[in-house]
Formats: C-alpha cells, sequence, structure tokens
C-alpha cells in the first residue's frame, strides 16, 4: 500500500549455520523491534547442509516460504543479496564423551542385571562430527537389548543436537562372566576325605573350562 511503512528484510550473502535446520532468521537480517520479526525470524526454510557441501538460496525462494506460511508480503520490503550461500558448522564430538556416556549406560544396565560380570572397552571409537547447535550438543546411551548377550553388549550412543537426534554411533562391549566354583586344591588320593584344608572357592570365567572337577555354587 502506498504511504505505509514496510519492514526491512536484507538477504545476507552468506551464512553459517550451527543447527540442523535452517531458519529465515539466519538467511536474513530482521530488525528486531519491528511487530511480528520474531515469528518470520523463526520459519523453517528447509534442512541444512551436509558436511562439506553448501546450498544458494534465491531471494525468491525466501519470498515464496514465507508467503507459504501466510506472511503478509506487504508488510515487508525485501532487499540485500540476490541469494545467499548456505554453509554448515560441524565439530568434532570428542571419541572420550562417547565412551563415558557408553560405558555408564552399560554400568548401570549390568547392575540392575545383576550377575557376575566384568567388560572390556572398545579400543577404537570412530570419529563423529556433528552441528554444535544453536542451543546445545549432547550424548545419551542406551543398551540395545534388555538382555546383553553372553558374550558382548552394544550400546547405542546417540547425538543429540538441539534436543534432536542427528546420529546413533553403536558401540560394542566385550563381556566376561564370573562364577564362584569349588575345587579341590590339589591332587587327591582316592578315599581322602574332603574338607576346608583340600577345597577352596575359586572365581573363575563361566566360559574358561577348569582343570579339575568342580561344582557351582
Amino acid at each position: 500500500e502506498k504511504g505505509k511503512a514496510k519492514t526491512p528484510v536484507r538477504v545476507k550473502p552468506t551464512v553459517a549455520v550451527r543447527g540442523l535446520d535452517v531458519t529465515v532468521g539466519e538467511l536474513c537480517d530482521l530488525p528486531t523491534d519491528a511487530p511480528g520479526m520474531l515469528a518470520i525470524a523463526n520459519v523453517a526454510f528447509g534442512k541444512a547442509p551436509a558436511i562439506g557441501h553448501s546450498r544458494t538460496v534465491s531471494r525468491g525462494e525466501i519470498v515464496q516460504r514465507l508467503a507459504a506460511v501466510g506472511i503478509d508480503l506487504a508488510t515487508l520490503e525485501f532487499g540485500g543479496a540476490d541469494q545467499v550461500v548456505v554453509q554448515p558448522v560441524f565439530s568434532e564430538v570428542p571419541a572420550q564423551d562417547l565412551l563415558d556416556a557408553a560405558t555408564n549406560a552399560l554400568q548401570a544396565h549390568l547392575a540392575v542385571q545383576g550377575g557376575d560380570i566384568e567388560y572390556e572397552q572398545p579400543r577404537q571409537v570412530r570419529h563423529v562430527q556433528a552441528p554444535p547447535g544453536r542451543r546445545s550438543q549432547e550424548v545419551r546411551a542406551r543398551v540395545r537389548n534388555p538382555q546383553v548377550g553372553s558374550n558382548t553388549a552394544v550400546v547405542d550412543v546417540d547425538v543429540l543436537v538441539d534436543g534432536e537426534s542427528f546420529r546413533k554411533v553403536p558401540l560394542q562391549f566385550r563381556l566376561i562372566r564370573y562364577q564362584h566354583v569349588l575345587k579341590t586344591t590339589g591332587a587327591l588320593r582316592a578315599g581322602t576325605p574332603l574338607g576346608p584344608e583340600s577345597l577352596e572357592l575359586v572365581r573363575e570365567p563361566v566360559d574358561q573350562a577348569p582343570d579339575r572337577k568342580s561344582t557351582r555354587l
């Protein structure tokens, strides 16, 4: 409408996004004191590019997106760059953070399940890169199966960006189960009575076959 003041929307030439998606507020400079600008800034434009890639967004695409969500374009005046180059921001997720989260989850699971079980951590944890997020980047872990296997347990570590799952990293632990067996302290002659001096309670791995006859307690 003629004579009516319009809110300027300036398209940026380049932008680096930290989240999993791209918003209009990241693509454009918007005046913070104008009414309705927060709603426009939060309009989701699309997914962020993958690592190592970029995307070019034209001013016309931004206008079309705002029109699609019901923004009154007559109140806006578009300017700035004709197109914006969108690049993602990624950071290395520390391997120790992944391993610590998985270990804590496995320890808690084994404590509930019970039994005499030890574990060996995976020797290698693959490198993972993820967006740092606009608010947060964190990891959460969960044992894959309610009942872990006899020799292995898989823990899925979920990398969360702004509370949304970005990638799951499976970590496999080796389990060592133990049992207490009653064994003779040495070779006994036939007819020798069994007693405290000739027997001992030994903790052994379940998959290890004892050299002498034993009785599971």
